[in-house]
This record gives structure tokens, C-alpha cells and sequence, in this order.
């Protein structure tokens, strides 16, 4: 079956547009969601249902807000809490939410990833590995999100900075804080122009 046979043919097989198609027309993701919840400490199923779930984001906004909409973004931040030392799964997850911030997604898809999923815990754990770099583009993106209001801005901004303070060696936090000054002033440029 499609989650049974390593995670090189599940993807392979998955990534051919027409069975990305077929699978999102059959209500495939809805079931992969039920099985990855019915299966949570199951490591192969979480890993081939994120892998899949991020596949199935390439079919564009339509497929994205399919899979948002049968808890793929839920699904995926709770397998990578379960196996934070995956760093396959890791690099999944933030694969998986770096293309679904490509849709033009609602501030209620933003807070859930920020507060409710605890997403965003998830993802600032990762500036401390390998994968600092994913992450970091993964906080940018919510942060510069069109629908990112600025009191959601500022949670996530008092949360790296706590984070910081737990991690203070950690280069990735210094660099993500020096990158959010750079908004910043953008954005203080962006309201003087607009004034």
C-alpha cells in the first residue's frame, strides 16, 4: 500500500501530478489525517503521512486549503512534537507549513499555527539543530504573512525572544532577531510612505 512500502515509493509514487490528483479528488488526505491520528507513535506512518501531505501541496492553493482543512497542518506539528529527534520528519514539517503559507491563509490559519497547534514552539526548537535555516524561513513567512496581524506579530516576536533567552550560544536566534529588526524597519518605513 501507499504507506507501506518505504518512504522512496510512497513519495515517488505520490509525487506524479495525476496521482496527487487523484488522491486529493478521492478524499486520500482526509484519510491519511484519520490514519496519522489513529496511529500517532506509529513513526513510518507519520513520516510517509507528512511526506505525502507536503507532496500534495505542490497542486496549488485549492489542494492547500484541502489538506489545512483535514487537519495536515495539525497532523504534521503534532508528529513533529512526537519525533523532534527525526530530522527527516523536521525537515517535512516545516516543508509542509512553508507551502502552505504560500496561501493567501486567513489570521485564524495563522493564530492555530501559532497558538493553538503549538507550531511555533515546534518550529523555534529547530533553530537549535541542523535545520535552523528551514526554520527561520518558516518564522519569516508567518511573520511577513500578509494576514499575520500585529498582535499575533508581537506574541511571536515575545516568544523568539524568550526562546533567546533559554539558548544564548545559539547563533540561529541572534540571527533570527537581527533579521525581525529588518522588518521592523521596514515596516516603519511602509507606514511613513503610507502617511
Amino acid at each position: 500500500g501507499l504507506l507501506g512500502g518505504g518512504e522512496y515509493s510512497a513519495t515517488v509514487t505520490i509525487t506524479k501530478k495525476q496521482r496527487r490528483q487523484d488522491m486529493l479528488n478521492l478524499g486520500g488526505h482526509w484519510k491519511l489525517s484519520e490514519v496519522m491520528q489513529e496511529f500517532p507513535r506509529n513513526l513510518s506512518i507519520q513520516m510517509y503521512g507528512c511526506s505525502i501531505l507536503r507532496e500534495l501541496m505542490l497542486e496549488g492553493n485549492y489542494a492547500r486549503y484541502q489538506v489545512y482543512a483535514s487537519a495536515g497542518m495539525d497532523r504534521t506539528i503534532v508528529a513533529m512534537g512526537r519525533f523532534p529527534n527525526n530530522v527527516h520528519m523536521q525537515l517535512c514539517g516545516c516543508q509542509f507549513l512553508s507551502r502552505l503559507l504560500l496561501l493567501p491563509v486567513s489570521c485564524a490559519v495563522l493564530e492555530n499555527l501559532v497558538r493553538s497547534t503549538d507550531g511555533l514552539r515546534t518550529i523555534l526548537r529547530l533553530l537549535q539543530t541542523q535545520l535552523c535555516s528551514e526554520a527561520t524561513n518558516v518564522i519569516l513567512e508567518v511573520l511577513s504573512h500578509s494576514s499575520t496581524t500585529k498582535i499575533l506579530r508581537d506574541d511571536i516576536i515575545c516568544a523568539i525572544h524568550e526562546y533567546q533567552q533559554t539558548c544564548s550560544d545559539c547563533d540561529a536566534y541572534h540571527q533570527l532577531v537581527m533579521k525581525l529588526e529588518d522588518l521592523d524597519s521596514e515596516s516603519v518605513r511602509d507606514e511613513q510612505y503610507m502617511l
